[in-house]
């Protein structure tokens, strides 16, 4: 039998994963990973407050990362600060995942404590 995992468990794997292939020298893996780490964790705030991405928009069947970022201001109340970060971490992600050139260690090790803060906030 499968368990299901609940989003903010997958949000701690995920961040645990990050932090792995940080350690191991994978950079432009771990900022991804750090980035859906963040990602999952919203989903699961919004989630809690009880939201589903229905009640945000009529055109998606699924939590859309600019729905997600969009929307970070019902997870704090932090409207600016919490979009901005998101969008900072979207675009290092985008940059690790699909530019030629990769990820700095310092670009994501200047981070990744916010991120951790972030996404345990989240999902206390």
């Amino acid at each position: 039998m499968v368990k299901k995992i609940i989003m903010h468990e997958k949000a701690l794997k995920t961040l645990d994963s990050a932090n792995h292939l940080f350690s191991a020298g994978y950079i432009d893996s771990a900022t991804s990973r750090f980035y859906y780490a963040a990602y999952q964790a919203v989903v699961y705030r919004l989630g809690k407050n009880g939201l589903r991405y229905s009640d945000l928009s009529d055109d998606v069947t699924y939590w859309k990362h600019s729905l997600v970022i969009d929307n970070a201001s019902l997870i704090r109340g932090r409207k600016k600060e919490d979009r901005a970060f998101l969008v900072e971490l979207f675009d290092l992600r985008v940059k690790a995942d699909y530019d030629i050139i990769s990820v700095k260690d310092v670009e994501l090790k200047a981070s990744i404590k916010e991120i951790e803060k972030f996404v345990k906030e989240l999902i206390a």
